[in-house]
């Protein structure tokens, strides 16, 4: 079987665990894990008194004060339910493990033929929209493989870690149906080889990390957090589908590969569209690349859609550390590795600057948090604008390299930190901690282990460092290179690496003049100024503002010292709290874990034979990728090969080669006695007091949106509330009553009355002419008395009438004459009949 068919098999295997804990999971037997239960006296397995000293509700773990104890025991499918699940994601993890060892033993030309030939025949045609024909199968190269490897790994322990962690839940089941339904989702994004269904896994991400987030719905804050996070992700994807209609309208084709192929394509033609029509000074191959980040920075929580994380920390610790931690906020910097092609010199610099707004804000805010999640989550914004701005500025290998570590070692902090809290009772507010490394000794020391990888812990000039160094120095380096040495000449050895691992092109041109794109070749840059120089090989691209260098240089020596403190305000000093430390403890099922990621953030950065950053370089470097990502290379990548830049790394070391001493000893010196110096430090600054106080309302970024998006929608609603009763609902409430009044008139007046002097003209019309009848009736009926005497008697009184006639017929006759001709005439022809 094919890489890619065991590829799609790893995704598989989470969807069958979702159905399966969807129809079952709930109903199977089973019994809560031992050694971190409560028994029915309020004490866990430990003795320890568990009664009075949970979290508020903003806490990760406060959903225990929304169940009684009874309620509180494991529900059906505990902890089978946990099992499976963990059981399908660690078996995916072993088929990564399987494809990853296979590839690395192939050599680049096996690869680039292996790579084409599944490429070729191992993808389906899925439909047929028009000319757009959609396509199905697996991006099989080396970033494909090593993010699934990333992805199932991590995900394996976290699912290891949350066994143990909500063994308490009463929904246990259904939190590890969503895990799984994740664990899916995210893959199926991983192995996408097109837009169209990375796209639709996109969504389907996001969908978990709204159930995820919510998870606890009893607690307001936590699906008002939910919320948040499914809408503000909502505007990022509104862009993201611009973008994507955009690639389908212009290139016509949303395969990974093909979008590039034909991007390049129109790059080259002067009539293109795409790249000479302008919008707002900019052209719409840049507004297409824009549109296609804006999906990134809603999911990887980029400045301004950046405000959902800190609130996403109310769902339980495994979420935050499997998935905005380590791999779903990790989807938007991959999400722009895969659509690099795509993205003009002018789009580049929109990405950079907000990876570099964003890493430096959140760092600020970082500094000064008291809740131990909160302070993991701005630290992640923080990380991930620095992969923001290292894609920006064509740092594309460091970038990606960066994302892994930076997964290991997150995951790991966020672990950590879930097992700090469940040890001290769901606290999470670090100035009531101290003291704890006698009482978590592996806790303790895995974390510092983390805190030195994010702190980027390593020797300057002698190649020796923690994951976070390698990766985010060559980051810093290439944006020195691109601030100061961008004019520079390159050494022979650096334009050689920098040429012979290359197959790509220039940068597309911003606008539609000047659209030859030269192949880089020994000769590039002869005919420009700057002789042997980046800028010469790629003379639209630009150099960065100096300020865009130095903004992450000072970040890298406020990063240790956050995360230095809090290490120190949870672990080191004296108790703060002497309860929250007697009772501290560590539970096994939770620390294995810990142990096994803080192997791995020293270990990926570092196996010679397994190298996460050599795989992720030759997803960039190959030429037999040319087709599929040549022009990711076309902007920037292919000179700025960090390892190369000898200069720029000899320089960077001077600068910030031991900014992690400085940091996390100033840190040291602050904290190391508890909050005491710090705080008669703020007492002594009126400007430190209003930095403070503006850093712990996040700037106030939150409350400008609750005021501005939130009221501002509310006031229109008021608005348009007052419209609809004024004149909407007046209009009809004014046709209401006149239809009220025209039926009363016509049924009251017109035909029935219903009051006391109503006309009712159509019942008076109809009653009157009932009564005459029935008057003529009564007259006709009378005569009819049924009784002998009265008919003899009216026989009687007839035949006297006619013989009275008959006797004085003539005097009448002679009395009509006299009182007319006519009369006359017309009395006579009754005679005249008789006679």
């Amino acid at each position: 079987m094919t890489l890619d068919l065991w590829l799609a098999v790893g995704v598989l295997v989470p969807l069958v665990s979702f159905v399966f804990l969807s129809l079952f999971g709930a109903r199977m037997p089973g019994h809560a894990p031992a050694g971190h239960g409560h028994d029915d006296h309020g004490h866990d397995d430990h003795g320890h008194d568990t009664h009075g000293h949970h979290a508020d509700s903003g806490h990760d773990a406060g959903h225990h004060s929304h169940f009684p104890p009874k309620e509180r025991r494991p529900a059906g499918g505990n902890p089978r339910a946990g099992y499976i699940a963990t059981a399908a994601i660690a078996l995916s993890c072993v088929i990564s493990i399987g494809v990853l060892l296979r590839w690395v033993g192939m050599d680049a030309a096996e690869r680039v033929r292996y790579a084409a030939q599944i490429a070729a025949e191992n993808s389906y045609h899925w439909a047929t929209l028009g000319s757009l024909v959609l396509r199905a199968g697996v991006q099989m190269d080396s970033l494909t493989v090593v993010m699934f490897f990333m992805v199932t790994f991590v995900s394996t322990w976290i699912h290891v870690f949350s066994i143990g962690y909500m063994r308490e839940d009463p929904r246990y089941a259904r939190f590890f149906t969503y895990l799984s339904l994740f664990c899916f989702s995210m893959l199926g994004l991983v192995v996408s080889n097109s837009l169209l269904f990375l796209f639709i896994f996109w969504e389907l991400v996001g969908l978990c990390s709204y159930f995820l987030i919510g998870f606890w719905f009893e607690k307001k804050s936590a699906s008002n957090a939910a919320i948040k996070a499914f809408v503000t992700n909502r505007v990022g994807d509104f862009g993201f589908i611009i973008g994507l209609a955009m690639v389908v309208f212009f290139l016509g084709d949303v395969s990974l590969a093909g979008a590039a192929a034909k991007f390049r394509e129109l790059a080259a033609d002067p009539s293109a569209a795409l790249f000479t029509q302008s919008l707002w000074g900019l052209n719409l191959a840049t507004w297409m690349g824009i549109g296609l980040f804006c999906g990134a920075v809603g999911k990887s929580a980029q400045f301004p859609l950046h405000v959902w994380l800190p609130d996403a920390m109310e769902g339980p610790t495994p979420v935050s550390a499997l998935i905005h931690a380590a791999t779903m906020v990790a989807a938007g910097v991959y999400l722009v590795a895969r659509v690099f092609p795509l993205l003009t010199p002018q789009a580049q610099i929109v990405i950079a600057t907000i990876g570099c707004i964003t890493l430096a804000m959140t760092a600020l805010i970082a500094i000064v948090q008291t809740d131990i999640k909160k302070v993991l989550a701005y630290s992640t914004l923080s990380q991930l604008g620095y992969m923001i701005f290292g894609m920006g500025v064509g740092a594309w290998v460091g970038a990606l390299f960066h994302l892994l570590t930076h997964a290991f070692f997150k995951a790991l902090l966020f672990l950590g930190s879930g097992q700090v809290i469940a040890g001290c009772h769901h606290e999470q507010d670090m100035t009531r901690m101290g003291g704890l490394r006698s009482r978590m000794p592996k806790t303790c020391w895995t974390f510092f282990l983390a805190v030195l990888c994010i702190a980027g812990a390593g020797i300057p000039w002698a190649g020796i460092g923690l994951g976070g160094y390698y990766s985010k120095d060559e980051i810093l380096v290439v944006a020195y290179h691109r601030t100061y040495l961008w004019d520079a000449p390159l050494h022979h050895d650096e334009s050689h690496a920098a040429l012979d691992r290359s197959a790509a092109h220039a940068a597309p041109p911003e606008h539609g003049h000047d659209t030859n794109v030269p192949r880089m070749s020994a000769a590039a840059g002869h005919d420009h100024p700057g002789h042997g120089s980046l800028a010469a090989m790629f003379p639209r691209v630009p150099k960065l503002p100096k300020w865009m260098f130095w903004v992450p240089i000072i970040i890298a020596y406020v990063t240790p010292f956050y995360m230095m403190r809090c290490w120190l305000l949870t672990f080191g000093g004296k108790p703060r709290d002497q309860h929250i430390h007697d009772h501290a403890h560590e539970s096994p099922i939770m620390w294995v874990p810990l142990v096994v990621l803080a192997a791995g953030s020293v270990l990926c950065a570092s196996i010679p034979w397994i190298s996460l950053r050599n795989l992720v370089f030759d997803a960039a470097y190959s030429g037999g990728h040319a087709e599929v990502i040549g022009s990711k290379v076309t902007t920037l990548a292919p000179a700025i090969n960090g390892e190369a830049l000898h200069d720029a790394h000899t320089r960077l070391g001077l600068i910030v080669g031991f900014a992690f001493v400085v940091g996390m000893g100033l840190a040291w010196a602050i904290y190391r006695n508890g909050l005491g110096l710090a705080h008669s430090i703020l007492k002594s600054s009126r400007v430190l007091r209003a930095a403070h106080t503006a850093l712990f309302n996040r700037l106030y970024i939150d409350d400008a949106y609750d005021t501005l998006l939130v009221g501002g929608t509310i006031l229109i609603a008021r608005i348009g509330g007052f419209f609809d009763r004024l004149f909407i609902d007046g209009l009809v409430n004014l046709t209401a009553a006149l239809t009220r009044v025209f039926a009363t008139f016509t049924g009251r007046q017109l035909d029935m009355p219903v009051r006391t002097g109503d006309i009712g003209f159509v019942d008076a019309v109809a009653n009157g002419i009932a009564r005459t009848v029935q008057v003529m009736g009564d007259t006709a009926r009378r005569p009819q008395s049924g009784r002998l005497r009265m008919y003899i008697l009216t026989l009687a009184g007839a035949a006297a009438l006619i013989l009275l006639s008959v006797a004085f017929s003539a005097q009448w006759t002679q009395w009509l004459e006299s009182l007319g001709g006519p009369a006359k005439a017309q009395v006579s022809v009754p005679m005249r009949l008789r006679s």
